[in-house]
This record gives C-alpha cells, structure tokens and sequence, in this order.
C-alpha cells in the first residue's frame, strides 16, 4: 500500500457525532483524499481507516477514549479513496452543536513526522498480521500488551511515539 505524506501545513477538520458517525468534512480533506462528500456522510469514522485502523475493536476503545478525554491525541493510518493511505496525527476536542446537542467531537488531522513512521508501519503491519491470522479481537490484545509493555496508555501512545508533550502538539496544530 502506497502512503502519502501530507504537508506540514495541512490540517484537515472532520466532525464526528456522538455515535461515531461522520457528518462534516472540510474540502481540505475531501481534496486530499479524493473522497465525495456523500460518500463519508453519515457513515462510521473508521470508513476513513486504512485495513489496519478498520477494526470495530479499534473504533470502540477510541471512541471510548474520546468520550471521556476533553481533547485526545491518537494516530491514523488514514485510506483514500483510491487505496492509498496516509499517516496522520489527531486531534479530538468535545463540542456541542449549535442546536445545543451532543456531545460531538471535532477531530484535526496534521501531518505524522517522518521519522515516526517507520516505527508505526512496523507495529500495524504485526497487527495486520495477527488480524488476519487469528482475527481482530486478539490483534487488540497484542496492541494492549504492546501500550503495556511500554508503560503507555492509549491516550498517550501518540505522544510517546512522536517524544514530545501536549504543549508541544497543541502548537503543531496551530502551524
């Protein structure tokens, strides 16, 4: 699978409903990855993930997460609409809707530094690999048993990867 990187100044803004369901993506996203507006509305988040994001085991531990954190960093190996992917960095904030509904949940992606992708090409190629062989619930085993061998939780794991704090990424995403 072909990735693309994204520009360091790019960051793509898509809205999330409290059931995990996509309804808003900016046309920075949409240009980037080729996808229609009415192919990602009102559909799953995980629509968006590449096969090794694309596990509903992966979608509940994060929305979990998501409902619970204020604002989350979590890494996306994100697919385009003609295969591709792209590695990206996100960002996930609560907000309510104008109509005072909710909780939402706007996610921003930016770019994943280079040097970093090595390292998680390595670990989702393995959980693409125990997905296939002994099937999705235990490659979310392996995933926590990689976090806790790492003395990392999963709203940390980003950071950790990246070797930088939450000041440090709340300033990426202003670039």
């Amino acid at each position: 699978m072909n990735c693309k990187q994204l520009d360091v100044y790019d960051r793509f803004k898509i809205r999330v409903d409290e059931n995990g369901h996509i309804i808003f993506a900016d046309d920075n996203f949409l240009n980037f990855t080729g996808f229609d507006i009415d192919e990602i509305i009102g559909q799953p988040f995980a629509t968006i993930f590449s096969e090794a994001f694309h596990s509903e085991l992966y979608q509940d531990m994060l929305f979990d997460f998501m409902r619970k954190k204020e604002k989350l960093y979590f890494i996306i190996n994100g697919r385009m609409k003609d295969g591709d992917c792209y590695w990206a960095i996100a960002r996930s904030t609560h907000y309510r809707g104008i109509d005072g509904s909710g909780p939402k949940f706007l996610i921003e992606l930016k770019m994943m530094p280079q040097t970093v992708i090595p390292q998680l090409k390595e670990l989702f190629d393995k959980l693409i690999e125990i997905k296939n062989n002994a099937g999705d619930k235990y490659a979310m085993k392996y995933f926590l048993g990689y976090m806790e061998d790492k003395g990392i939780s999963f709203d940390r794991i980003a950071m950790s990867m990246m070797g930088t704090k939450e000041k440090k990424l709340d300033k990426y995403f202003k670039i």
